[in-house]
């Protein structure tokens, strides 16, 4: 488990592009991806269409087309003519935007992250790269003396702004496990 990253940037719940990256599902290795493609879109939503502003952000991270993706994006007239950058393995990407290619990534990945442009002034994460356990769970099977819980005001598996996120994901790689309402949750690493 935890090593198959799926990256989906949406728009209204709406999926405009996803990523497949093997080997990339850890803690660490997938917020370093969502911060190479959030740095793409805060400096450039203003500036294209926004499946191409997904498209280009995950391509910035690496990710690329796999030629089954590109015969089936250009079926669509409306990418005629539009280059798009090739696949060169699995672990740097594997990006899609047709419903088929992003049912068939999403089929792949063991854990989740979500960029969500709805607002681009105002970027939300879902960010399920973590263990996650009930409290009770992880007390009677995984609690060590050492653990250090410290317990949070918003909950984890719901929208996050991007400060909530670096604050979640620092206080994981520190070592640390996070507490919201019964629920634990400690870094993939």
């Amino acid at each position: 488990m935890g090593q198959r990253l799926n990256l989906e940037i949406r728009k209204k719940g709406k999926i405009l592009a996803n990523a497949y990256y093997h080997w990339s599902a850890y803690t660490p290795d997938s917020f370093r991806l969502i911060n190479i493609a959030y740095d793409y879109i805060t400096r450039n939503h203003h500036k294209e269409d926004d499946v191409m502003l997904a498209v280009h952000a995950l391509e910035y991270t690496g990710a690329g087309m796999e030629d089954c993706e590109l015969t089936e994006v250009y079926k669509q007239r409306k990418y005629a003519g539009v280059e798009f950058k090739k696949a060169t393995d699995r672990n740097e990407g594997l990006l899609a935007i047709s419903e088929k290619g992003i049912e068939s990534t999403i089929q792949w990945s063991e854990e989740t992250a979500i960029i969500d442009i709805t607002d681009p002034k105002n970027v939300k994460f879902n960010f399920w790269v973590v263990w996650a356990d009930d409290e009770d769970y992880y007390i009677e099977n995984d609690k060590n003396e050492s653990d250090v819980i410290i317990d949070y005001d918003f909950d984890p598996e719901e929208d996050m702004t991007y400060a909530q996120l670096y604050s979640y994901v620092k206080d994981l790689t520190d070592g640390k496990v996070v507490r919201y309402s019964g629920r634990v949750f400690r870094e993939i690493a």
